[in-house]
């Protein structure tokens, strides 16, 4: 009987905790369609359903992640019932479970998975109804941000919008500087912080060195945002200085876009990159592996760190390989490959056969 009630308690825990994590993405996709949004794709760990041109279709890829992601009908559309529908999803299902608690009270089988449903459910809603900055910024963070500036609510939605055009196969450069860039000069929370990141690609994907810097140093107090955008931010400004070196350990300068050579501020420049371990810091400050941005930065590392050890044929056979790893991957940005495939192929035309 023990061994039976507890196998119910486990079995009662674990269904409540998927349950939730799926009605929580769900209540993200009723609130865009209640807001008149598009649906762009649900992931639920590497299974995504996508939404084609005229379909959906269902595919397995690299990266792991538990998101509904969906554009706006503008960039003024509201964002409020998007954000906020996986808590109220959450909070659903809670008082269901709660319900269940007292109608079911007589029965300790049923007692046990609503009670798991309801504490399950309680969880969730402190998890993502707390303003919590840490790993991510959570769903209640986003919406205070968003209720306080406007320029906030404009760069959540234009995100939102390129994705829709990243998932076709536009690539940054595609999109352009109009769609991508920070209206401002401060990027002080993790909206306003991606959006520099997306100017950023853009300027890259342009070969805009001074406007790529640009972007990058908009980023203000970056230790008060999240892990993923820093996470974002420093697999960008080790991946610069990797490109500036590899660059000057072929004898090749920077050149901007004026024609000018062109000297990485001091602020962001790493000066022991000699020293440098990214197969200790990967999976902590850089990200993990299947993320395509985290993949080119090892590339660019490998092709480094083969360089510095004076084999320059095995520093071209690692970018090749890694532009065919990349072109293998199944994603769901395609546009954001091309970017990863580009920037790699750039590294390689400095490379002589």
């Amino acid at each position: 009987m023990a061994i039976g009630l507890i196998l119910h308690a486990l079995t009662g825990i674990l269904f409540s905790f998927f349950l939730h994590l799926l009605f929580h993405e769900l209540g993200h996709m009723l609130g865009g369609l209640l807001s008149g949004w598009n649906f762009l794709y649900l992931q639920i760990y590497n299974i995504v359903l996508v939404r084609e041109e005229r379909w959906f279709s269902l595919k397995r890829v690299v990266s792991r992640s538990f998101q509904c992601i969906m554009s706006p009908a503008s960039l003024y559309s509201n964002p409020y019932v998007y954000n906020l529908g996986g808590c109220f999803a959450n909070l659903i299902l809670s008082i269901f479970g709660l319900t269940g608690v007292f109608v079911g009270e007589k029965s300790i089988v049923i007692f046990l998975y609503a009670w798991s449903l309801f504490a399950m459910g309680v969880g969730f809603l402190m998890m993502n109804g707390i303003p919590r900055v840490k790993r991510i910024c959570n769903d209640m963070a986003c919406h205070l941000y968003l209720k306080r500036d406007s320029v906030t609510r404009l760069c959540h939605n234009l995100q939102l919008i390129s994705a829709k055009y990243l998932i076709k196969g536009a690539t940054y450069r595609q999109l352009g500087e109009e769609m991508l860039n920070l209206p401002s000069d401060e990027a002080y929370n993790d909206i306003l912080a991606y959006q520099a990141l997306l100017e950023y690609y853009y300027f890259l994907d342009m070969d805009d060195y001074r406007g790529m810097i640009g972007a990058l140093v908009k980023v203000k107090d970056i230790e008060k945002l999240s892990d993923s955008i820093q996470s974002c931010y420093y697999t960008e400004l080790v991946y610069i200085n990797l490109m500036m070196k590899i660059r000057q350990y072929q004898q090749l300068s920077m050149i901007s876009k004026a024609g000018s050579s062109f000297v990485l501020p001091e602020a962001l420049e790493i000066y022991n990159m000699e020293m440098f371990d990214l197969s200790k810091s990967g999976h902590t400050i850089f990200g993990i592996k299947g993320d395509l941005h985290f993949e080119r930065l090892k590339a660019a590392y490998d092709t480094y760190r083969e360089l510095l050890a004076g084999r320059r044929i095995r520093a071209r056979r690692r970018l090749i390989k890694a532009i065919e790893d990349i072109s293998n991957m199944t994603c769901i940005y395609r546009g954001e490959k091309e970017f990863c495939i580009r920037q790699l192929k750039v590294l390689l035309n400095h490379f002589q056969p």
